[in-house]
């Protein structure tokens, strides 16, 4: 491989697909303990973004008990991962379930996920009317205490993930990761609303007041 290699990966930093420039190799082979007189190929090779110039190194693993070579980045490529936002005004708890939801995504624990929703959104449920927290209380019961904060019709649809909650956690049956994807940004928009519109608009007004000399009171 020479130095004007150039290869096509995703760069997490960039958060696209851009051209890498080629910067280092080698090759080892390594003997299988388990089977001796057999061995395995690893190659390192670290390659430089062309945009950001961050480094990243693919390992290519070649061995008898493989149909083909396996090949692994270091640090891991996120395009496939969910990516966690920032929210200033979500109540500590509420924070943490969300955290545990973005982290069982990543980890491919899609039962795990599935059943964070569905516990995340009764939290912020509750968060808006604490007597959706009764006992007595079903789920679309629950969900009407949004309708003061989020438009009926986006509620109406929320009731999908009871039917998500319920494949994980009474049939065991994970999710299409596609699903809990789409789940973890309708989700997250909600939270936006109830959490931080408020925030975000009462300090936009309070800028233009600023700027035009008028009392936000």
């Amino acid at each position: 491989m020479n130095d004007d290699e150039r290869k096509r990966l995703f760069c997490n930093a960039c958060r696209r697909p851009t051209w890498h420039k080629f910067r280092w190799t080698e090759r080892k082979e390594l003997e299988l303990v388990q089977a001796p007189g057999y061995t395995e190929d690893e190659t390192w090779t670290i390659w430089e973004c062309s945009g950001c110039e961050s480094l990243v190194a693919e390992v290519e693993l070649d061995a008898p008990y493989l149909t083909e070579p396996e090949i692994t980045y270091y640090p891991g490529r996120t395009l496939e991962l969910a990516e966690r936002k920032r929210y200033r005004h979500i109540p500590k708890r509420l924070g943490a379930i969300y955290d545990e939801i973005i982290e069982a995504f990543n980890r491919r624990s899609w039962t795990l996920c599935a059943a964070g929703l569905r516990a995340l959104l009764e939290a912020v449920c509750v968060s808006i009317d604490p007597k959706a927290a009764g006992p007595r209380m079903s789920f679309p019961q629950k969900l009407a205490s949004l309708e003061s904060v989020v438009p009926g019709k986006i509620v109406a649809n929320l009731s999908n993930f009871q039917f998500l909650g319920n494949q994980a956690l009474h049939e065991l049956k994970a999710p299409n990761p596609a699903d809990l994807a789409l789940s973890i940004e309708v989700l997250e928009d909600v939270m936006n609303v109830v959490f931080e519109l408020d925030y975000k608009s009462a300090n936009l007004s309070s800028i233009i007041a600023k700027s035009t000399g008028q009392s936000t009171e």
